[in-house]
């Protein structure tokens, strides 16, 4: 282990192709200096360092300043800090990253698993950055903070699946599923969002996708409708949505008249 952490350390300062052979424990952040590939190969990446105030992205399990991909189904966690710092471009695929990912950069999620269980972290928390979800699944089990967080910035989700252990922004905290502050700009176009969205300065814009709370009514583009089925609302042109809308009273009232026929 100790021989797969140097080895680890002196690419992260070169650059290249890697690919993990056993589980990799940090003592202090892997800091990747080159552009290079991780492939995690079902392997994890762990640290358990002390915050330090001085030196804040010294107990991240990975400070990306380069151009860094990680793939390989295997599993990056930080004990006292975001797990993942990003101030270059970055794309996870197929990982699963726990305690969150901290964006200055440029990053995009192909597919995953990200989540937050501590406290007073997102699980996304962007600042003047670029963030492109296209699939993966997002969770916030601490109530007091957001799933996707921005303060300035652009996001652009096209897809994945979007949880909070509370999905509802009251008394002013951030406990909701999707935040914009800071004039950040969200753009939706697809993916499953199971919580709240909160834009004050009505940056959000929603083309597509399936949410849980009526709160996307707000945010949708020109020529867009949320149609509420069961439980869900489907944002649809509203051409289709019309057109969903009279199938459905059609199939209604075929299955009214059969059903009063058959008695």
């Amino acid at each position: 282990p100790a021989y797969e952490a140097d080895a680890l350390y002196h690419a992260a300062a070169f650059g290249g192709e890697v690919e993990l052979t056993e589980d990799v424990v940090l003592t202090s952040a892997l800091n990747v200096q080159s552009n290079m590939t991780i492939n995690l190969n079902g392997h994890n990446i762990t640290i358990d360092a002390a915050y330090d105030s001085n030196n804040y992205e010294a107990s991240s399990a990975i400070v990306n300043n380069a151009t860094l991909t990680l793939t390989g189904n295997g599993e990056i966690s930080a004990t006292n800090n975001y797990t993942v710092r990003n101030n270059g471009t970055m794309v996870i695929d197929g990982v699963t990253v726990k305690n969150g990912i901290m964006n200055f950069g440029e990053l995009t999620v192909e597919s995953g698993n990200i989540s937050n269980s501590r406290s007073g972290k997102h699980t996304i928390y962007g600042n003047a950055a670029k963030l492109t979800i296209n699939g993966g699944t997002f969770h916030n089990e601490n109530a007091g903070n957001a799933g996707i967080f921005a303060y300035g910035g652009e996001v652009v989700i096209n897809g994945g699946e979007f949880t909070i252990a509370d999905g509802t922004a009251t008394f002013g905290w951030t406990s909701c599923l999707l935040d914009a502050q800071g004039g950040a700009k969200y753009t939706i176009y697809g993916g499953l969002v199971k919580g709240e969205i909160r834009d004050y300065n009505k940056n959000t814009t929603v083309y597509g996708g399936t949410f849980t709370h009526s709160s996307v009514k707000n945010f949708l583009a020109t020529g867009y409708k949320a149609v509420k089925v069961g439980d869900l609302y489907y944002v649809l042109p509203e051409v289709v949505a019309d057109a969903a809308t009279a199938a459905n009273r059609m199939i209604f009232l075929k299955s009214f008249i059969f059903l009063n026929f058959n008695k």
